[in-house]
């Protein structure tokens, strides 16, 4: 999470990230975001997007993803796996690609 400089992207580009979450007793959520940040490693501010899929409680083996063009400055991209509140998340096979 701290290495915001693993995965290079380019200003205007559409990027699709996915991952696969299982889920133990999730009492608030657990999703998938995808934040940009520019070439000095700075966050650009609003760049953060959530994935629809959102999942609580115990849940099997579920693919989250989302669609993003990259903002303008952008020269990188994360994919976060966040889990809010107690419960366990097992992630796996987080995937970037320019559809």
């Amino acid at each position: 999470m701290t290495q915001t400089t693993r995965i290079a992207a380019r200003p205007g580009t559409a990027y699709a990230v996915s991952a696969c979450f299982k889920t133990t007793e999730v009492r608030n959520s657990a999703r998938l975001v995808v934040t940009f940040f520019t070439a000095t490693g700075a966050y650009i501010p609003g760049s953060a997007v959530d994935s629809p899929t959102v999942l609580q409680g115990t849940q099997d083996w579920t693919q989250p993803s989302l669609r993003r063009q990259a903002p303008p400055n952008t020269a990188y991209l994360r994919g976060e796996l966040r889990l809010r509140g107690p419960g366990t998340l097992w992630a796996d096979d987080l995937t970037v690609t320019t559809p």
